[in-house]
């Protein structure tokens, strides 16, 4: 138990903060309720973070096999927690206990037992909510995985090593980092300049062109996104919170 834990709990064991029934609702629903990585997470900053298609899709199916080990796994801990909870059921029940009962204060074993089965009861909601988090994670990559592919032949296409598309991967993203740098701060970091100095010459030159270009097509369209916002935000009350205004774009 860590300092903390122990300044806000009394010696019986109870807690010192007290909590009233809304409390309560939050706290128990927040246990029960799956909070998994968003499809427009899924699809956008980790699938579609990657500068191909060929790499996005490759991400994606990595992505897939995780979950279904994932998945796998937590199959197999609710089958340990189901078989552990059935074992401490029944200890209790050789020594006269039933699910409910309330042992004595010296029936120690049997308060042990007690304590040791809601510890199971409580990991194994855990791994439910968890299977369920990885089920929806993993429905949001085959979908996607589904838009970008015709059929199983491409799919399986994209499951073998291609090394063109790896080279094209690599200029690009490249490319694609070295144009955010010059969008940020007007130079290629130290970091990325290293990195494509350790390509092949003519790439060199390539991921610098391509960057260069990307650079300028993004800042020329946030020059026109900026002229366009002021012109929508001109008639907005003076002292207007930004916060308000950022929001309200959001909603539209």
């Amino acid at each position: 138990m860590t300092q903390m834990d122990t300044e806000h709990t009394m010696q019986d064991g109870s807690p010192q903060v007290s909590f009233d029934e809304f409390d309560t609702f939050i706290r128990k629903n927040a246990n029960v309720t799956p909070f998994p990585q968003t499809e427009f997470q899924c699809t956008n900053f980790v699938a579609g973070s990657h500068a191909t298609k060929y790499r996005a899709v490759r991400q994606a199916l990595l992505e897939v096999a995780t979950r279904n080990h994932g998945i796998n796994k937590m199959h197999i801990e609710i089958q340990r927690a189901d078989i552990e909870i059935d074992k401490k059921v029944h200890e209790l029940e050789k020594l006269g206990f039933k699910e409910g009962d309330i042992p004595g204060k010296t029936d120690f074993d049997a308060r042990l037992l007690y304590v040791e089965l809601n510890d199971k009861q409580i990991d194994r909601k855990e791994y439910v909510k968890r299977l369920t988090q990885s089920e929806m994670e993993l429905r949001y990559f085959l979908d996607w995985i589904k838009e970008q592919c015709d059929d199983e032949q491409e799919v399986a296409s994209y499951m073998v090593l291609d090394k063109e598309e790896e080279h094209k991967y690599w200029v690009a993203r490249m490319a694609k980092q070295s144009a955010v740098d010059l969008i940020g701060y007007g130079t290629i970091n130290v970091g990325n300049i290293d990195s494509i100095l350790m390509m092949p010459e003519e790439d060199q030159s390539k991921t610098i062109d391509i960057a260069l270009k990307y650079a300028g097509s993004i800042k020329s369209g946030m020059e026109r996104m900026r002229l366009k916002a002021e012109q929508e935000i001109s008639f907005l009350e003076e002292g207007m919170p930004s916060r308000k205004m950022i929001s309200d774009a959001v909603e539209e």
